[in-house]
């Protein structure tokens, strides 16, 4: 129960960890304007024209990859899952563990996953509600998201800001075991519980000083990943890397790339590098989320990409007439709401310890 308190406190005195519609709500009344002058209420739809419905919700990740060079990714193929498990473990047959699993629709981190055996692979393949990717792990030490700006009527974009991603680690003392420092982390603190499931038997263990021990590398922030904003990052070299990353995806206009790398040197010349995912118009961008900026910061960046990605649609809708139906929108949301449900409920089992 102090645990539960302790958690408590520490989400409502970090806006960072609010729920997102609490973030949101403040600034809605500017997407409303942004609607009222683009006369579409469903813009965020239009702007990825190449994507489906824009990256905004219930895109196939695999059909983006699939658009690209798969050079640019890790090993990855897609596991339906109306496969039976002998179908599924011939599929990944060639694959070394350990693998990363994530639902091929969703957002947010919800249902991503690292597993070490087949044992959990089975479990994970019986109960996730969708069809999902299997993707062999990239050891580069880095991972970063950058966000991409583009209006369709040029030959070249900018990024708008880059988080770098910190795993979760510690670093031993000789004296603590890994739970208590954990503890001593707020961050890792609100993982604990998952953290315990995860590590059974492990936490209890003292390392010895200076001993770095990576607890979870899966870069989400609800995950518990420290996201630093290192938009200081950007360059000619690394926008140049960018744009032809984004030239793959025809109709790719806004939306963030998360990339793992090996040093920022040989990533700005094209080398070590690989594409974990692309995100479309329902990206965030996420360096905001960097705990040293304030909540008026965030609403400032939010705001300001729902300004550029307006700007983007509106071009889009007045070229290629790909403004969606009022009929359509709902439909869309509806479907939408569905989906996440069914991967919420997925995600609180994964949260159990069930994998």
């Amino acid at each position: 129960m102090k645990d539960y308190w302790n958690q408590k406190r520490i989400r409502i005195g970090h806006w960072e960890y609010w729920n997102s519609s609490i973030i949101y709500f403040p600034i809605f009344p500017y997407l409303l304007f942004l609607m009222l002058k683009t006369r579409d209420l469903f813009f965020f739809i239009s702007a990825n024209p190449g994507i489906e419905n824009g990256g905004f919700t219930l895109e196939s990740k695999w059909k983006i990859q699939d658009q690209m060079s798969h050079k640019y990714f890790p090993k990855t193929i897609l596991i339906s899952r109306s496969n039976d498990l002998e179908q599924v473990k011939n599929q990944i047959h060639s694959f070394q563990f350990p693998l990363y699993l994530k639902p091929d629709i969703g957002g947010k981190g919800r249902g991503v996953v690292q597993i070490h055996s087949l044992e959990e692979l089975s479990w994970y393949h019986e109960n996730c509600p969708l069809d999902y990717l299997v993707q062999e792990k990239i050891n580069y030490p880095k991972e970063i998201g950058v966000f991409y700006i583009k209006k369709p009527q040029e030959k070249s974009g900018y990024i708008s800001g880059i988080v770098a991603k910190e795993y979760i680690q510690l670093i031993g003392d000789g004296i603590k075991t890994m739970e208590e420092l954990l503890r001593e982390n707020p961050r890792y603190f609100l993982q604990l519980a998952r953290l315990k499931k995860e590590n059974a038997g492990k936490l209890q263990t003292i390392l010895k000083k200076g001993q770095v021990e990576i607890i979870s590398e899966i870069g989400n922030h609800a995950q518990g990943s420290a996201f630093t904003d290192c938009s200081e990052r950007i360059n000619l070299k690394l926008t140049h890397l960018i744009n032809e990353l984004a030239n793959e995806l025809e109709g790719f206009y806004f939306g963030r790339f998360d990339i793992r790398f090996n040093s920022w040197e040989e990533l700005e010349r094209g080398e070590n590098f690989a594409i974990i995912e692309v995100n479309g118009s329902g990206s965030e961008p996420t360096h905001i989320y960097d705990a040293t900026h304030s909540l008026f910061f965030a609403w400032s960046e939010i705001m300001r990409h729902w300004k550029a990605m307006s700007v983007i649609s509106h071009s889009v809708n007045k070229e290629q007439r790909s403004k969606i139906s009022f009929v359509e929108g709902i439909k869309l949301l509806r479907n939408h709401t569905k989906v996440m449900k069914k991967l919420n409920h997925f995600s609180d089992a994964i949260q159990l310890g069930n994998v």
